[in-house]
């Protein structure tokens, strides 16, 4: 359940359309910090935030864009519940610093607030269930942009030792801000240089030391 702070706040500030059951259900958290309730039950380790943040920066990601089993783990499960829209990230990731901020208040003094008030305003315009207690409405990314860039990583992914003129060079439309936005990559090129590049290279080597050596014209 995700809208104890929902049902809290309309009923302290519309008391005549709000479901009252609710609010006398939840109302003993009202004396209770903020801090005490899982509004990001997701986010249970620091490096949970660290992907968060990440995902609000850089995302969408993969789970091949990291290279701990856990973060991978972390990844795939978040694919596959939340958008895949860096813009959601950067709302969950906004919220994450309210309440932590507001951490040691207690709820009914949060809900007191502006940010508190700002929050509902977003949070009335929510359409789909609620993911965690300070969930809201964001506006998305626009679809056709997102799906371009998702198509330019997976190159990228693919092919990791082409470098950025390649794909100037090609036609991407804005490559360099692509290539910006995805640090990532530089995994993907270190797991090539690891598991190719650097094979290929001993060989060459170990095949350079067992040629016969040969003598010189006189």
């Amino acid at each position: 359940m995700s809208n104890i702070l929902w049902h809290l706040y309309r009923g302290i500030h519309h008391p005549k359309t709000a479901p009252r059951a609710s609010y006398f259900r939840n109302k003993s958290w009202l004396i209770k910090p903020l801090g005490s309730l899982k509004v990001f039950p997701f986010i249970k380790t620091a490096g949970d935030l660290r992907l968060l943040e990440s995902l609000a920066s850089f995302g969408p990601l993969e789970a091949s864009d990291f290279l701990s089993p856990r973060d991978q783990q972390i990844i795939r499960q978040w694919n596959r519940r939340f958008p895949r829209d860096p813009r959601f990230y950067r709302m969950a990731f906004y919220y994450y610093k309210i309440w932590k901020s507001f951490s040691k208040i207690s709820i009914l003094d949060f809900l007191k607030s502006e940010d508190a008030h700002k929050w509902a305003r977003k949070r009335k315009q929510l359409l789909r269930a609620p993911i965690f207690e300070l969930d809201s409405h964001f506006k998305k990314s626009k679809s056709s942009a997102l799906h371009y860039e998702m198509g330019a990583r997976s190159i990228m992914r693919k092919y990791p030792a082409l470098p950025l003129i390649f794909y100037q060079k090609s036609g991407l439309k804005n490559a360099q801000p692509i290539w910006n936005r995805f640090p990532q990559r530089k995994i993907h090129e270190a797991l090539f240089t690891e598991n190719f590049l650097k094979p290929m290279i001993d060989e060459l080597n170990q095949s350079r030391q067992k040629a016969p050596k040969t003598k010189g014209l006189a």
